[in-house]
C-alpha cells in the first residue's frame, strides 16, 4: 500500500505539471533562478546552475509523458522551460533547438502573440550565439508579424532587437533609428523601465557618434526617468556621463554640478557599485579639472 500510494503521488505530481500554463513554468524557472535576469550566463559550478539543471532533468521527464500521451499544450511547455533554462546556462544551441520545436507547435496552432515571443526568444539566442544575420532575419520576421497583428509591445521588442544587432554590426544610426521606433512603442504602452533603457541606449550611441547635444538631449530625459523609478544606481550614473557630455560642450560649470550631485547620491548608497562610480567621479574630476 505504501508503495501504491508514493506511486499515485508521483503520477499526480506529473498530472499537474503537465497541466500547468506556461506561465507557470516561465515561473517555475523563474523561482530556482531566484531572480531571473535575462539571458545573462550562469556560472557552471554554482548552486543556481546545479538547481537550472535540475529543472531540465524534470522538464525532459514532462515532456516526453506530454508527447506520449499527446498533450500538445503540456509539451509546448515544456519545451518552453528547457530553451529558458538552456539559455540560463548559456548553452544556446540546445535552446535554440527546444524553442524552434516549441515555434512549430504555435504556428501550428496560429498563437501569434506567442509565435512573436518565440521569434524574439530565437532572435535573443542567435544574437547570444554571433548569428547577427540569422537573429536579424527572425526579428524581422516578429516585426512583421508584430505589426499585422497590431501587438505594441512585440513591435517594440522587435525593433530592440534589430538596434542591438545594427550596434553589434556597427550601423549606429540605423541602430538608433530602431531605438527611437522601439522608445515609441513603450511609450505607447507606458513601460517606464523599457523607456529608461531605451534612452540610456539612445544616448550612448550617440555618445559614440560624437553627436554630443543628442547626447546630453536623451541622457537627460533618461535621468528623469530613473528618478521617476527611483533607480538610484541608474541615476547617479547619468549623472557622470551628463558630466562628461557638458565637458565635451565645454560648459564646465554644469558638468561640476552633475559630479557635485552624483558625490552627495553616492555618500548616502553603500552598495556593490558604488566604489567604482565613486572612482569614476574621481577619475573625471581630475582630468577635467572640476574642483
Amino acid at each position: 500500500m505504501e508503495h501504491l500510494e508514493e506511486e499515485l503521488g508521483f503520477l499526480n505530481e506529473v498530472r499537474q505539471k503537465l497541466s500547468e500554463s506556461a506561465e507557470v513554468n516561465y515561473q517555475r524557472l523563474a523561482d530556482f533562478d531566484g531572480r531571473k535576469t535575462g539571458h545573462d550566463k550562469v556560472d557552471l559550478e554554482s548552486s543556481d546552475a546545479m538547481q537550472v539543471r535540475k529543472v531540465i532533468e524534470a522538464e525532459t521527464i514532462f515532456l516526453q509523458k506530454a508527447r506520449s500521451i499527446g498533450d500538445i499544450n503540456a509539451e509546448k511547455n515544456a519545451l518552453s522551460t528547457l530553451g529558458l533554462a538552456y539559455t540560463r546556462l548559456g548553452q544556446t544551441r540546445k535552446a535554440i533547438q527546444y524553442f524552434e520545436e516549441q515555434l512549430k507547435i504555435a504556428q501550428n496552432i496560429d498563437n501569434s502573440e506567442e509565435v512573436c515571443g518565440l521569434l524574439a526568444n530565437l532572435g535573443d539566442a542567435y544574437a547570444i550565439s554571433g548569428n547577427i544575420d540569422q537573429a536579424k532575419t527572425f526579428y524581422e520576421e516578429q516585426r512583421l508579424l508584430a505589426e499585422s497583428k497590431n501587438l505594441p509591445a512585440y513591435v517594440g521588442s522587435s525593433y530592440n532587437g534589430l538596434g542591438y544587432v545594427y550596434v553589434k554590426q556597427e550601423k549606429i544610426e540605423q541602430a538608433i533609428n530602431c531605438y527611437l521606433k522601439a522608445l515609441a512603442s513603450y511609450r505607447d504602452l507606458e513601460d517606464h523601465e523599457k523607456q529608461l533603457e531605451l534612452l540610456v541606449g539612445i544616448g550612448l550611441n550617440y555618445r559614440k557618434l560624437e553627436q554630443w547635444e543628442k547626447t546630453l538631449e536623451f541622457c537627460s530625459q533618461a535621468l528623469d526617468a530613473a528618478k521617476y523609478l527611483e533607480n538610484r544606481k541608474e541615476e547617479v550614473q547619468l549623472r557622470v556621463d551628463l558630466a562628461e557630455t557638458y565637458c565635451k560642450l565645454d560648459k564646465r560649470d554644469f558638468a561640476a554640478a552633475q559630479l557635485k550631485l552624483a558625490e552627495e547620491s553616492l555618500k548616502l548608497i553603500q552598495e556593490s557599485w558604488s566604489a567604482s562610480l565613486n572612482r569614476r567621479v574621481e577619475q573625471l574630476r581630475t582630468s577635467q579639472n572640476l574642483f
